[in-house]
């Protein structure tokens, strides 16, 4: 009768409610678990070299001077840092993303590969490279630092 058919409508109810519940806890934790980030120093005053390619770049100010790149994982994409003689601050940093941004929703670069470099005092010069092609676009947005 109607009671039957009440629980059984219930459980499924409840069911659907329950995947998609799961669903949305498992995706969370995925995007959360799925990314590296790496942050390096720099020093003001001494220049600043950064070659990207299929990365995002962002400029922005910050409490102290550093890179910081994050990267989705399965993209093997690993920041690689050039030191002068006796310093622990990089005087070059190199991040190239190999495959791309051609994949990624809208060829958004920053779901992929975001570099990020915090200014708090500026570096004698901050020099950037895209090594990016019209297969890999990518942005530059530069937010409350004046450039010379």
């Amino acid at each position: 009768g109607d009671g039957t058919r009440r629980k059984r409508l219930t459980r499924f109810i409840t069911l659907i409610v329950l995947t998609c519940l799961a669903a949305a806890v498992a995706t969370t934790w995925y995007r959360a678990a799925t990314y590296l980030v790496d942050e390096v120093a720099f020093s003001a005053g001494w220049p600043l070299y950064i070659r990207v390619g299929g990365c995002d770049v962002d400029v922005r100010p910050g409490g102290s001077n550093s890179v910081e790149t994050r990267t989705w994982v399965s993209r093997w994409v690993y920041p690689r840092y050039d030191y002068r003689s006796g310093s622990n601050r990089p005087w070059r940093i190199d991040v190239a993303n190999a495959e791309g941004c051609h994949n990624a929703p809208g060829f958004a670069c920053r779901d992929t590969c975001l570099v990020t470099i915090k200014v708090a005092t500026p570096p004698s010069t901050l020099t950037f490279r895209s090594g990016a092609d019209v297969g890999h676009p990518q942005r530059l947005r530069i937010e409350g630092v004046a450039l010379d």
